[in-house]
């Protein structure tokens, strides 16, 4: 009796094939950008993020421009551009939009790795997150922002932002600090704020504005030294 001939999963690729790994990764992050930010909204407001693409899917970078991006201490990615629009749920109108670079993607090499700050690498042995800031929506609901330091720089810390109350905070380890507090007392403008944030989300978390924040932070990052 013939054995019944079984067919491969649908994305079973070989053991060694960066071509397709290239591929996968692209359509990968262009597809959870669109499911998440699409997630995105308070009481008044959404997001919607359309025409998700990258200007060269296909874009190859020779053996010499990844030669040049490691001596150069520079990345090898494909940008992932989108159009990005504040929509009013109350009538559906459109408050502001743009079009912008929502990512740059790496580009895995036919070696399987990526070139990031001149560094190749293999991501699937890598223990740490490389340095930088990286923000998911965590169980609780919040939005976070990890932010990972180079070692030995200083000390990481999340940036959290509770669409309830509409406050940012700080984290370091389980200390949380208000961080228009911090930002103020740092010598940081409200105009400078405002453009990052807007001005209502300025208002809210200026109202709840406490002095005593700033040296809170300071007893927790020398607290060994005490």
């Amino acid at each position: 009796m013939a054995s019944a001939k079984v067919s491969p999963p649908e994305n079973t690729r070989g053991f060694f094939d960066p071509i397709t790994v290239r591929h996968k990764v692209l359509s990968n992050v262009k597809e959870a950008y669109e499911d998440r930010l699409n997630r995105l909204e308070s009481n008044n407001f959404k997001l919607k993020v359309s025409d998700l693409k990258y200007p060269d899917p296909n874009q190859v970078f020779s053996i010499q421009e990844q030669k040049n991006a490691i001596l150069e201490k520079k990345d090898l990615s494909v940008p992932l551009r989108a159009k990005i629009e504040l929509i009013n749920k109350k009538d559906g109108g459109v408050i502001d939009s743009k079009e912008t670079v929502l990512a740059r993607v790496p580009w895995v090499t036919e070696r399987n790795t990526t070139i990031m700050h001149g560094v190749e690498s293999i991501s699937l042995i890598q223990s740490l997150l490389k340095s930088g800031v990286y923000c998911r929506r965590a169980k609780s609901g919040l939005i976070e922002g990890q932010i990972n330091v180079e070692p030995g720089s200083g000390i990481g810390g999340k940036v959290i932002f509770s669409p309830d109350n509409q406050q940012f905070h700080y984290q370091i380890a389980n200390s949380k600090f208000h961080l228009y507090s911090l930002l103020h007392d740092f010598g940081i403008q409200d105009k400078t704020i405002a453009d990052e944030w807007g001005k209502d989300l300025l208002d809210r978390n200026r109202k709840n504005y406490n002095p005593n924040e700033i040296e809170k932070l300071h007893s927790k990052l020398f607290e060994k030294y005490k």
